[in-house]
């Protein structure tokens, strides 16, 4: 079997087991291959490095502290994360609990509206690969004019969906519009229309 076949099929049966929940049976019928080879693929895509499983340990909550601030600021739902040992690991354990949160609350949605900012594209970097082909990532304000930019809106609307395996709608315009007049056209552009859409679901 050719290699970029071989790769092709590898990343086919990853996906089916990892993403869909296929047990090894389904995938052996699937492919017309036995359950050994399915077995020794998937062992293959590990020890290629097409599949990574990444364990990520608890972070470490100030749970008592959350108790104090909620009753002093009357605070319902608050998280306090322990420092870790240097600022740079506290940012990251900070960011990786908010991309498990956030990823949470995404999965009983069909639409997610998206702003743009560092903070933002951090999270979508720490969202786990998942597969909601019914979900849709739009914009519901205009490019912020940074499109050089990593954190630019239209830029990761589409990081976002394809972490998900998901479908995106963005806005071609600017962030501030002045002229009304101008503003009201672009929201009777068919360009802007899907878009526009989905940021009013």
């Amino acid at each position: 079997m050719a290699t970029q076949e071989h790769q092709a099929l590898l990343t086919a049966i990853a996906q089916d087991y990892y993403f869909s929940r296929a047990s090894v049976s389904e995938l052996a019928e699937k492919y017309h291959i036995t359950r050994y080879f399915v077995e020794k693929y998937l062992q293959e895509a590990q020890a290629s490095g097409l599949v990574t499983i990444t364990i990520q340990a608890p972070t470490t909550r100030l749970q008592s502290l959350e108790l104090k601030f909620k009753q002093a600021f009357a605070i319902p739902h608050l998280v306090i994360i322990k420092d870790a040992a240097n600022p740079t690991q506290t940012i990251e354990h900070v960011v990786t609990y908010a991309a498990q949160q956030v990823q949470n609350l995404i999965h009983a949605q069909n639409v997610v509206g998206l702003s743009w900012g560092a903070t933002i594209y951090d999270v979508i970097q720490h969202f786990s690969a998942d597969n909601q082909p019914g979900l849709t990532f739009t914009q519901y304000m205009g490019e912020n004019m940074k499109y050089h930019s990593r954190a630019g809106s239209t830029r990761m609307v589409e990081m976002a969906a394809n972490k998900f395996s998901a479908n995106y709608q963005t806005i071609v315009g600017p962030l501030y519009v002045f002229n009304p007049t101008v503003r009201t056209m672009l929201t009777k552009e068919p360009a802007l229309a899907p878009a526009l859409h989905y940021a009013k679901s």
